[in-house]
C-alpha cells in the first residue's frame, strides 16, 4: 500500500504552549486538524512512493526514541485515511480504472465522515452520523447573502458599540439586583402553556440573531462562514453557522471573541429588555421583555455557555486553556483510564499534555460523559412524551445510536482481545461486570441522602384573632397598632341604625303589651292575659338577643396582649360585616410556624418526625425546632397568599374561577399543613407573614426511583 497526502491539503506550523505543532486544513470540507511533530514528520514521508514500513524506518532514523512504533504508525495512518488527509495511490488508480468501464460517479463526499476514503460507508458509520434529535440542513450558497449582511452590520461589534453594550449590561444587572424579587415573581407567568408558542418563536428569532453575531465577528477577523443552515432539535428549528475558518487565526483571543460574539449580542438584547421592563408599566410589554430576558439571558447561559456541550462555551474554554481538541483529549483520557483499570494496559506515550492540563482534561472527560448521559436521557424522555408513540420510536432509535453503537464496538473489541490476550479479556469481564453490578446497585438500590426544603410561614394562632360580632359602620377607634391592651378594654365602636331602630321598636312593643296586660287583668279576661304573657316573653327574648348584638357593637379585648393591625385608622367610616377580621391581640407564645408539605415531603419526612428540623430565615440565620402536628388531609386551597409564586413565594399556583378568596388561586398540587414548635429565637420576631424555609436531611430514594417518580408525576401526570 502506497500512501500520498491529498493535493489540496494545507499544513502550517504554530506554537502552542511552547510546543511546535502543525495545523492541517482540508479546504474542500472546511475541516481543521492539529497534529504533533512526529505525526507531521510521518505524514510528510508519505509521497506516494514510500511504503509505510519505509516511512517508519526513516522516522526512527530521524526521531530516535520519539519515533512512533509500528502500532502507533498504523493508528496514525488509519486516522489520516479516515479523515481523507492521505489516500491510497494504488486503490485510487484501481478505482479510476473501474469507473472508466462503468459510468461516471456523480457523488462527491465532502462531509468529512469517518469512513475510509475510496470505500463504501459502513452501516455503523451511517448510524453513528445519524441523530434523530439533531437533524441539520445546510442552506445552499448561504455566503452569497450572509457575507454582505454580516459585513454591513460589522459596526455592531466595533469597539465603541462593545463599550456601549458593556455599560448597558452593567445597568441591567444593577436594575435586576434591585427588582429581582418582582421580576422572578412575574416571570412565573411565562410557564403558562398558552405562551409557549410565542416563547418558541422568540427563541428561534433570538438564536438566529445569535448566529448572525458569530458571522459578524468572523468576517471582522478576516475569515468567512463556510456554511450555514437550520438544525432541528426535537423538531424545533435553530439556526447555525460554520466558522471553523477561524482556526486560521494565530491569536486564540481572536478565536475566543468569535465564539463569544453570539452570546454577547444576546446579552446586550437581554440587557435592553431588562431596562425596558423596569421603566414600562404596560403588562403586555413587561411580559414580552421578560420572555426576551429569559430566552436571551438565562437559556444562553444554560446552553450556549455550557462548557460540557460543544457550543460557544466549550470553544472558549478550549482556547483559554490552550487545548484545541479538549473534548477528544478528555474522551481519550477516559479511554486510557478504562483500559488501564479494566485491562491493565498502559501506553508508552499516553498524551502530549502534562501538569495541570493533563489533570484538567481527565476531569473534563468524566464530566462530559456524565453530562452526555443526562442529556441523552432527558431528550429521550422529552421525545417520548412530546410525540407520544412516534416519540417512543425516536427515543428507542436515539438510545440505540448512543448506546447500541458503542456497545457493538466494545463487543467487537472484546472479541479481538479474547484471541490476542485472554488474561486481559477475563480481567475486563470480571472488573467490568463488578463495576456494572455496583452501578446498578447505586442507581436502583442505594438510597441517596437529599436535602428536603419545605416552605414555612409565621402566623398568629387562631385564638389571637378579633372578629366583628355585629355588623355596622366603624364610628370610633380607641387603640393603635402595637398598643398594649388589657382584657375588657374597648378597642373599637360600631354604629348600626337598623339595630338601634329594631331595639327601639322592641321596647315600644314591650310597653304596648304591658298596657294591654293591665287592661286584661282589670277585665278578668284570663285567656287574653295568658296570650299577652306569652307575647311578652317572646318580645323579651327577642329584645335580649338584639340587646346582646347591640352591645357587641362595642368591640372589647378578650385577652391581654398588644394590638397587631395594619392601617387600623383607615377603617373609620367603613362597613364591617359580622365575622370580619379586625385585628390580632398577641401575647407571648401566640406566634406559630406553619409548614406546607407536598405528598413527596410526607413520604420522606415520615421516618424523621421526631428528629430536629432546621429553619432558615431570609438572612440565612438558622435555628432548630421539632414537629408538633401534621394534618392527615391535603388540600389545594391556598391558606397563605404570601407563599404563592405570584407573590414571590415558593409554591406554584393556578387560577380557579370557582375558588373563593385568595384572589382565585389554587395550589397546583395539594399540600398538607404541619405545625412546628415555635422556639424562642430573635430571628422569628413578632410579625406574621414572614417566610422561612425548613431543611432536613433524609435518606430519600435511589436514583432510579427518583427518575421514575419525576417522569411519572411531572410528565405523565402533567399530561
Amino acid at each position: 500500500m502506497r500512501l500520498c497526502v491529498a493535493d489540496d491539503v494545507r499544513v502550517w506550523p504554530v506554537h502552542e504552549r511552547g510546543e511546535l505543532v502543525y495545523r492541517v486544513e482540508l479546504p474542500h470540507s472546511h475541516q481543521f486538524f492539529r497534529v504533533g511533530y512526529r505525526e507531521y514528520f510521518l505524514m510528510s514521508l508519505l509521497d506516494g512512493q514510500t511504503s509505510l514500513p519505509q516511512a517508519c524506518s526513516l522516522a526512527t532514523a530521524r526521531l530516535g526514541r520519539e519515533a512512533p512504533t509500528a502500532d502507533e504508525a498504523n493508528t496514525i495512518v488509519r486516522w489520516l485515511l479516515q479523515n481523507k488527509i492521505v489516500h491510497d495511490v494504488d486503490e485510487q488508480a484501481l478505482g479510476q480504472s473501474r469507473r472508466s468501464h462503468r459510468y461516471p460517479d456523480r457523488s462527491t463526499d465532502h462531509s468529512g465522515s469517518s469512513s475510509v476514503a475510496g470505500k463504501p460507508k459502513t452501516i455503523g458509520g451511517l448510524m453513528g452520523r445519524f441523530n434523530p434529535f439533531w437533524v441539520p440542513f445546510s442552506i445552499p450558497r448561504v455566503e452569497r447573502w450572509l457575507a454582505p449582511l454580516a459585513i454591513g452590520l460589522a459596526p455592531v461589534l466595533a469597539p465603541p458599540a462593545i463599550w456601549a453594550g458593556a455599560v448597558l449590561i452593567l445597568i441591567a444587572l444593577i436594575l435586576f439586583g434591585c427588582h429581582h424579587v418582582e421580576f422572578v415573581s412575574e416571570s412565573v407567568e411565562l410557564f403558562d402553556p398558552r405562551k409557549w408558542v410565542w416563547l418558541g418563536i422568540g427563541f428561534v428569532g433570538l438564536k438566529a440573531i445569535h448566529e448572525l453575531g458569530h458571522a459578524i465577528a468572523c468576517y471582522r477577523q478576516g475569515c468567512r462562514v463556510n456554511r450555514g443552515g437550520v438544525v432541528f432539535v426535537l423538531m424545533a428549528p435553530l439556526a447555525f453557522v460554520d466558522v471553523t475558518s477561524c482556526w486560521r487565526l494565530e491569536s486564540r483571543w481572536s478565536r475566543m471573541w468569535v465564539s463569544a460574539a453570539g452570546m454577547w449580542v444576546e446579552a446586550v438584547i437581554a440587557a435592553a429588555a431588562m431596562i425596558v421592563w423596569t421603566i414600562h408599566d404596560e403588562p403586555l410589554s413587561r411580559s414580552i421583555c421578560q420572555g426576551v430576558v429569559m430566552t436571551a439571558g438565562v437559556t444562553t447561559i444554560l446552553f450556549n455557555a455550557n462548557v460540557l456541550m460543544r457550543f460557544d462555551g466549550y470553544h472558549i474554554l478550549a482556547d483559554w486553556v490552550d487545548i484545541p481538541n479538549l473534548a477528544g483529549e478528555g474522551q481519550a483520557s477516559v479511554g486510557r483510564f478504562a483500559r488501564r483499570f479494566f485491562l491493565g494496559q498502559s501506553e508508552r506515550r499516553a498524551s502530549g499534555l502534562i501538569g495541570w492540563r493533563q489533570r484538567f482534561t481527565q476531569v473534563y472527560g468524566i464530566a462530559a460523559i456524565v453530562w452526555k448521559v443526562l442529556v441523552c436521557l432527558t431528550l429521550s424522555l422529552a421525545a417520548s412524551v412530546m410525540f407520544h408513540g412516534a416519540g417512543v420510536v425516536i427515543a428507542v432509535i436515539g438510545g440505540v445510536l448512543w448506546l447500541g453503537v458503542p456497545a457493538a464496538r466494545l463487543i467487537g473489541f472484546m472479541r479481538t482481545l479474547k484471541d490476542r490476550n485472554p488474561i486481559q479479556f477475563f480481567r475486563g469481564i470480571v472488573l467490568g461486570g463488578a463495576t456494572g453490578l455496583v452501578s446498578l446497585a447505586f442507581v436502583f438500590w442505594m438510597p441517596l441522602p437529599s436535602l428536603v426544603c419545605i416552605p414555612v410561614i409565621s402566623e398568629f394562632s387562631p385564638s389571637t384573632v378579633v372578629r366583628v360580632r355585629a355588623s355596622g359602620f366603624v364610628d370610633k377607634i380607641y387603640v393603635a397598632d402595637q398598643q398594649q391592651v388589657l382584657t375588657g378594654q374597648p378597642l373599637l365602636r360600631l354604629v348600626n341604625e337598623e339595630l338601634d331602630q329594631e331595639l327601639r321598636s322592641l321596647q315600644i312593643d314591650q310597653q304596648r303589651v304591658e298596657v294591654l296586660l293591665r287592661q286584661a287583668f282589670s277585665q278578668s279576661d284570663e285567656a287574653e292575659v295568658l296570650s299577652l304573657k306569652q307575647q311578652a316573653v317572646a318580645i323579651e327574648q327577642q329584645w335580649q338577643q338584639v340587646k346582646r348584638r347591640h352591645s357587641d357593637l362595642l368591640v372589647r379585648a378578650d385577652r391581654d396582649g398588644h394590638v397587631v393591625a395594619a392601617n387600623l385608622a383607615s377603617l373609620r367610616g367603613t362597613y364591617l360585616s359580622e365575622g370580619d377580621t379586625l385585628m390580632n391581640i398577641v401575647g407571648e407564645g401566640d406566634l406559630e410556624l406553619i409548614a406546607l408539605l407536598s405528598p413527596e415531603h410526607m413520604g420522606t419526612l415520615r421516618p424523621t418526625c421526631g428528629e430536629p428540623i432546621r429553619i432558615r430565615t431570609a438572612s440565612r440565620e438558622s435555628f432548630e425546632t421539632r414537629w408538633k402536628v401534621i394534618q392527615p388531609r391535603a388540600s389545594d386551597r391556598l391558606p397563605f397568599p404570601a407563599l404563592a409564586a405570584l407573590n414571590g413565594g415558593p409554591l406554584p399556583t393556578k387560577h380557579d374561577r370557582d375558588a373563593s378568596g385568595d384572589d382565585g388561586l389554587r395550589l397546583v398540587q395539594p399540600h398538607f399543613q404541619g405545625l412546628l414548635v415555635t422556639p424562642r429565637h430573635p430571628s422569628i420576631g413578632h410579625q406574621a407573614g414572614i417566610r422561612f424555609q425548613a431543611e432536613t436531611l433524609t435518606a430519600g430514594y435511589p436514583l432510579g426511583l427518583r427518575i421514575q417518580f419525576w417522569f411519572q408525576e411531572d410528565w405523565i401526570g402533567g399530561k
